[in-house]
């Protein structure tokens, strides 16, 4: 697997962690509450329930690392990372200022992308120059972060969600 494509499959499923979140925990508590029903040994459903718990656990890890790392970018690199993994970006005052992160606009396309470009005054091509030296940056903080290629092949990319974006990553490089 290319580390490349792992961090971008990340990023763009990012957004929905939380909700994954909840969904694990609602999956997790719905088998103990009917593991009267399950066919096999009570060894196993412990087993298996106890390996869910551990995945979300994982994936909470994940977030909590990535929602610190995310502090630490400037706004313009939160801004073209919103912009190209997360499909939104924060609405702004004049001259730039944060109008707060309770106001999200929807980025619909090429559109908003070329709005952005206007208010940072920046030509198309420094534009994707900056989102590919963002995209290293993020892979730095992955590794930094402990997340290296092996970590993130071993134990993130076994969630399908995940390897569901990553294959269509890889399948649209080709």
């Amino acid at each position: 697997m290319e580390l490349e494509n792992c961090v971008k499959a990340i990023l763009y499923t990012y957004p929905k962690f939380k909700m994954i979140d909840r969904d694990y925990a609602d999956h997790i508590e719905n088998k103990a509450i009917l593991s009267y029903r399950y066919k096999g040994s009570t060894e196993s459903l412990a087993e298996y329930i106890a390996g869910e718990i551990l995945r979300k656990r994982r994936l909470s890890v994940l977030k909590k690392a990535l929602d610190e790392f995310f502090l630490s970018l400037t706004l313009e690199e939160t801004i073209l990372l919103e912009l190209r993994y997360f499909g939104k970006i924060r609405l702004m005052k004049d001259g730039g200022k944060d109008k707060g992160v309770s106001e999200w606009q929807r980025v619909c396309g090429s559109a908003e992308r070329q709005a952005v470009i206007a208010q940072f005054h920046w030509s198309e091509r420094s534009y994707y120059r900056k989102q590919n030296r963002l995209l290293k940056k993020v892979m730095e903080g992955f590794n930094r972060m402990g997340f290296t290629k092996e970590v993130l092949e071993k134990e993130y990319m076994q969630y399908e969600f995940l390897r569901a974006v990553y294959r269509f990553l890889t399948a649209k490089k080709k």
